[in-house]
């Protein structure tokens, strides 16, 4: 088996071991974590609920092809990793299918609520497949390979930060976790200053600092990674 295939299985199993964690909050529909308490009214509407299901069901094959890929590149056998990744894109398939229901059904119910309750459902339910990823994707990391988490937020890559309550309507104090991926061209297009974003502040630091606070990060994150990819071979 080649080792562009091993990467890319490991890469895979990973993405899919993220998103199949969804299960967490999708069956009672539990979204405190991602920073909204949805009215009991949606959580216990049987569409609401089967739509939940189905995307815990989806979360369920994306894991089961994680187990797949490993598998496959534990054994080396090319079929095997083949039809693992099959099982893997089924799983996406159905994921972001269930996702857009399962959206889509909170905004269908969020209709017949009062103005401002149904106002902060939409609100919310506009940004929810987006918000879920980075939640469980930056969960994940943060379990698995905390250096790089930690290197991302130095670079304001991502944004993690406990939000209080301000008193919106169904809003709970949660701790906030989104990835900044397009603060990416302030890293490129200022190479000079090494301008970097950290905690929504942009700061400048000279370049050997820079240097210096990179390669520390890096080399840490490297070993990790390094003992992680190990554990999966």
């Amino acid at each position: 088996m080649a080792g562009e295939e091993i990467y890319i299985g490991r890469l895979g199993a990973w993405i899919a071991r993220a998103l199949g964690d969804s299960g967490v909050f999708a069956a009672d529909l539990d979204t405190d974590g991602l920073g909204f308490q949805m009215p009991e009214a949606i959580v216990s509407d049987s569409s609401v609920q089967a739509a939940g299901t189905a995307l815990a069901d989806a979360g369920g094959v994306l894991n089961g092809s994680a187990d797949s890929l490993e598998s496959a590149i534990t054994s080396g056998d090319q079929g095997e990793l083949v039809a693992a990744f099959v099982q893997l894109l089924e799983g996406v398939y159905l994921y972001v299918d269930a996702m857009a229901e399962i959206v889509g059904r909170i905004d269908a119910k969020a209709a017949t609520l009062p103005v401002a309750e149904r106002n902060a459902v939409q609100a919310f339910s506009s940004n929810m497949s987006r918000k879920a990823i980075d939640y469980l994707v930056i969960s994940l990391l943060e379990r698995q390979l905390p250096r790089v988490i930690h290197l991302f937020k130095l670079l304001g890559l991502v944004d993690w930060e406990v939000v209080e309550p301000t008193g919106n309507l169904n809003e709970p104090r949660f701790v906030r976790k989104d990835f900044k991926l397009e603060r990416i061209k302030d890293l490129i297009d200022d190479p000079a200053a090494r301008r970097f974003i950290s905690g929504g502040q942009r700061s400048s630091i000279p370049w050997m600092q820079w240097n210096r606070c990179w390669a520390s990060t890096m080399k840490g994150s490297y070993s990790i990674l390094a003992r992680w990819v190990t554990t999966l071979t």
